[in-house]
């Protein structure tokens, strides 16, 4: 089951999403830089920025095997969008969370995941800075506040 924002507070999170001008641009250097960065952290092979609109998520950048856009019911990082906290799972495939989700579908090797997310006004995510391997894996305190 995915997290649902109130509708009130998702059309202020999408008016803000729209107001960067970003869904569909081009790579941008200081996005792959960050992402380069986050490799450095998390050691996780697998990583990008990505925005979530009303119907996808889509990758601004990346590294490793990564889709490009999804459909927003196949990520996991909603929770972590909903909550504009960050997520970290050791194991998604021990996560009764995720036990039916379409991303587990996606990527059957799938294993650890942490979505860490962009925040816009102290409390809107628009997106999410994103790892994950396909061993599970972890992220330390200072791990965590890096990549924050």
């Amino acid at each position: 089951m995915t997290p649902v924002l109130s509708l009130e507070r998702e059309a202020d999170r999408l008016e803000a999403l729209r107001s960067c001008a970003i869904i569909d641009t081009q790579p941008e250097a200081d996005f792959d830089d960050l992402v380069a960065v986050a490799w450095v952290i998390a050691d996780a092979p697998h990583r990008c920025i990505a925005f979530l609109d009303e119907t996808r998520w889509w990758v601004k950048a990346w590294v490793g095997q990564v889709a490009r856009e999804l459909p927003r019911a196949a990520v996991l990082c909603a929770e972590s969008i909903v909550s504009s906290e960050p997520m970290v799972v050791d194991d998604v495939r021990a996560d009764p969370r995720f036990a039916l989700h379409p991303a587990l579908e996606a990527d059957p090797q799938l294993r650890f995941y942490a979505a860490l997310p962009l925040v816009l006004d102290g409390c809107l995510a628009v997106g999410a800075l994103c790892v994950s391997d396909r061993k599970p894996g972890s992220l330390g305190p200072g791990q965590l506040g890096a990549l924050a």
